[in-house]
């Protein structure tokens, strides 16, 4: 199983008074989100933590790809459960 999509991680840029956040790295713009006019601060929130999710993407997909490894090997490693909490974190933070 390998990735193929867009190497390397992946960031949130934008702003809340934009209303606008892209997703990518120094390369690559992968994706956008933006908050349509008349949107509240609920859904200024929700579109930040959409692109958020989108960002943690590589990570989350590596942490779970590792936690599998280890589970099928039988090998219950802290690193694995400590990476898949790290991913987890960049989502929701």
């Amino acid at each position: 199983m390998e990735f193929k999509g867009t190497k390397g991680e992946w960031e949130v840029t934008g702003s809340y008074s934009m209303c606008k956040y892209s997703i990518g790295n120094e390369k690559e713009t992968i994706a956008f989100t933006s908050v349509i006019a008349g949107a509240n601060k609920n859904d200024i929130i929700r579109f930040k933590a959409n692109a958020k999710l989108i960002a943690a993407a590589p990570e989350l997909l590596k942490a779970l790809l590792t936690c599998l490894s280890r589970i099928e090997g039988r090998s219950h490693e802290p690193f694995a459960i400590l990476e898949a909490k790290e991913a987890i974190n960049k989502a929701l933070n």
